[in-house]
């Protein structure tokens, strides 16, 4: 499976099967399509993928060309499932795959060509790269140079909530047992109990305030 994300609205047009929203396209193609995609590749004389299909490259140059002033990079992202790839049941029902892998590459618009021509064979050889990256984790179980998250450490798992509680627990205790807060307390209640009992209004006092300072005038 593989996923190609263009920023910031950016639609990146990849292959033939599939079709994902306005922001991003999610691309996960049958064994069917793989074969009727290799024998219209081998009748063209074009490269042929096992992994992935070929890329509409006349639809990626006109999303390209038209978000080209507005978007921040086009972000190639290939994604390899350990074990199994997810079904579409699978989604329907939340069951998550129990391993997942991630290989991202970032561009930035400059980095494209401008040109269909050149546009084309620059995406073409992504899916080279692409399908080889593939057929590799599918031998090495992994994408090259991967950095593999570690276990996370059961000490730190306890020790980093329980120093928060503390600080917190602390912070509370100095802060209802000062004898500031005990009057700001006392203050409050006296303020909001003659303010209600009163009808005391906030705008009439500040307006008060002002005529008072502003003084008599004369005509």
């Amino acid at each position: 499976m593989h996923i190609l994300v263009v920023l910031s609205t950016e639609e990146w047009k990849g292959t033939s099967c599939g079709v994902g929203n306005a922001n991003e396209a999610i691309l996960s193609c049958s064994e069917q399509k793989c074969i009727r995609n290799q024998k219209f590749a081998a009748e063209n004389g074009l490269p042929i993928l096992k992994n992935v299909l070929l890329p509409k490259t006349r639809g990626f140059h006109v999303c390209l060309e038209t978000l080209r002033c507005s978007l921040d990079a086009v972000y190639d992202i290939t994604v390899g499932y350990k074990h199994r790839c997810p079904t579409f049941m699978d989604n329907v029902f939340g069951v998550d795959p129990s391993e997942v892998h991630l290989h991202v590459k970032r561009f930035r618009p400059h980095e494209i060509p401008s040109s269909e021509n050149d546009t084309g064979a620059w995406l073409m050889e992504r899916f080279k790269i692409k399908d080889t990256l593939l057929s590799d984790f599918t031998v090495q179980g992994h994408f090259p140079a991967q950095v593999i998250e570690g276990d996370l450490s059961t000490l730190k798992y306890l020790l980093s909530p329980a120093i928060i509680i503390a600080l917190t627990c602390t912070c509370t205790y100095f802060t209802i047992s000062s004898l500031w807060f005990k009057v700001y307390i006392i203050a409050s209640c006296i303020y909001l109990t003659s303010a209600t009992y009163f009808n005391i209004r906030p705008s009439s006092v500040v307006a008060s305030l002002k005529a008072l300072l502003s003084g008599p005038k004369y005509v």
